[in-house]
């Protein structure tokens, strides 16, 4: 192989690899970006009556912190977001952080709902119920237009949805020949 082969197929395997690096950073900049946009839906799709929100599904990710991208021995990047409890920090809930996360990201469910509401009816004093009754206000577990529905699909569907196709086969063989063709015009051997 000639000097100049040499040189050519180096400056390849270069554009190759940054190529790559870029398209590393594509997938995690889109899939960063929809997190945010599911969890920013998932808020407004309901307006707690029952509870503070405390806006905590936005830190429910790597991405918050830190962007997960690897090179890998074979010169590929593994890249993307992890989605958990875990990184939402100091726990503000009553009770587990997990089940927070879990039921709101993937349940689709706002803070409290129908069974929530029976349960704790159960244990509520009956002379203060019947207080409430002969107010004219109904119990808090009879009234279904206050409790929040779940969000349908669930965050956690739209973003396994949304990833399946991002990292389909052809969208990435486009995108990476798209970012190939650029760094192919600046090599210089």
């Amino acid at each position: 192989m000639s000097k100049t082969e040499t040189k050519f197929l180096n400056a390849m395997k270069r554009a190759c690899n940054i190529a790559s690096s870029r398209l590393a950073d594509y997938v995690y900049e889109n899939i960063n970006k929809k997190y945010v946009e599911t969890i920013n839906k998932f808020y407004e799709d309901y307006d707690p009556i029952y509870y503070d929100r405390r806006y905590n599904l936005y830190r429910g990710y790597s991405g918050f912190y830190n962007k997960i991208k690897k090179r890998l021995s074979d010169g590929t990047y593994l890249t993307g977001i992890e989605v958990g409890a875990e990184f939402i920090g100091n726990n503000p809930y009553k009770i587990s952080a997990d089940y927070v996360f879990n039921r709101a990201f993937e349940q689709g469910i706002h803070g409290i709902t129908k069974e929530d509401l029976k349960k704790r009816a159960s244990n509520v004093d009956p002379i203060k119920a019947m207080a409430r009754e002969l107010a004219g206000k109904k119990p808090l577990f009879e009234d279904d237009r206050n409790i929040p529905k779940k969000m349908t699909p669930t965050p956690k569907h739209i973003m396994d949805v949304y990833f399946r196709q991002l990292t389909r086969k052809k969208n990435m063989d486009e995108k990476f020949n798209d970012l190939l063709t650029k760094e192919i015009k600046y090599i210089r051997f």
